[in-house]
């Protein structure tokens, strides 16, 4: 559960930076990034619950990438007033995933896999 509140904090400020930076990507209201970020950490702690185990770090936050490419562009779309490009959906994704990365290795290496399992 402690992935999932930094997730939860982590993965809507990824969104939020990236709108600040990047020409393609644009939200009007602080709750549509907070809003993604959410529904990507759910996804991303059930995500863990199902792949991520000692000696796939790196399929798990590839998998991670593409299932964070899809919902980042898809869902963020949806708000009105929101802006969200294929590259910059993707660029975000990248930015996921290496967070994810440093999540999961540290799941990894506290041993708190085996609480999730």
């Amino acid at each position: 559960m402690s992935s999932f509140w930094v997730k939860a904090f982590v993965l809507p400020a990824i969104l939020a930076l990236t709108a600040w930076v990047l020409p393609g990507v644009r939200y009007d209201a602080w709750f549509m990034p907070v809003t993604v970020g959410l529904i990507l950490a759910v996804a991303g702690m059930l995500m863990e619950y199902l792949l991520l185990r000692e000696g796939n770090l790196w399929f798990a936050t590839f998998a991670d990438f593409v299932v964070a490419l899809p919902v980042v562009y898809f869902f963020s779309n949806l708000f009105a007033g929101a802006e969200m490009t294929f590259t910059g959906a993707l660029m975000a994704s990248l930015l996921i995933a290496a967070a994810e990365f440093f999540i999961h290795r540290w799941l990894l290496r506290t041993g708190r896999v085996d609480k999730l399992a």
